[in-house]
Formats: structure tokens, sequence, C-alpha cells
């Protein structure tokens, strides 16, 4: 008995690929069970980097973008407060000028 289907066409066992049909054969019976052990390896990293990637794109790619921003922001803010304390040596006045005022309210 065969493994037919509806129509008389073989049903495809799934994992079962072979590379060589007839595997009566020590040596092809070998290389067939490499080629699924490479099938089922090949499929397993291709569906990990297909969600590894889409996960990167969607999630850590945004909050990477915000902490960048964040991180620019702070260096601005560090450059600035050393170009007003390198103002402050040369002019005070002009320095005291620049800063923001503080009011207690």
């Amino acid at each position: 008995m065969t493994n037919a289907g509806k129509g008389g066409k073989k049903k495809k066992m799934a994992g079962k690929d072979k590379l060589i049909k007839n595997d009566s054969n020590f040596m092809f019976r070998f290389i067939n069970q490499g080629y699924m052990l490479w099938n089922i390896v090949k499929k397993f990293t291709f569906k990990l980097l297909w969600n590894g990637s889409c996960f990167a794109f969607m999630f850590m790619m945004p909050i990477m973008f915000e902490v960048l921003t964040e991180q620019e922001a702070v260096l601005d803010k560090i450059q600035r407060d050393d170009m007003l304390a390198q103002a402050a040596d040369f002019n005070p006045m002009q320095a005291a000028a620049d800063q923001p005022i503080m009011r207690p309210f």
C-alpha cells in the first residue's frame, strides 16, 4: 500500500525531505539524515533571524533612537556649560548675562 491521497497523488510528509529517494545503502541513508538535519537547522536559523530582525526594527530601533537623543541633549548641555565657563574667564559680565535668570517662584 502506498501513501496515496485523492487522485493518486503522493502526500509529502512534513520534515521528511530526501535528497536521495532510494536510500537502501547505508551511505545514502547517512546522506539523507544529514540533509534532514541541514533542513531543520536552516529553517530554525531563518525563522530566528527573521523574527529577530522584526523585533529589532519594531522595538529596539525606537528605543535606541530615544536613548541617542537624550545622550545628545546631555552632551549639548555639557558643551554649553563649558563654553560659558570659558567665556567667564575672559569677560565675567558677559557670562553672567548669558546665563538664564532663576526665579524663586
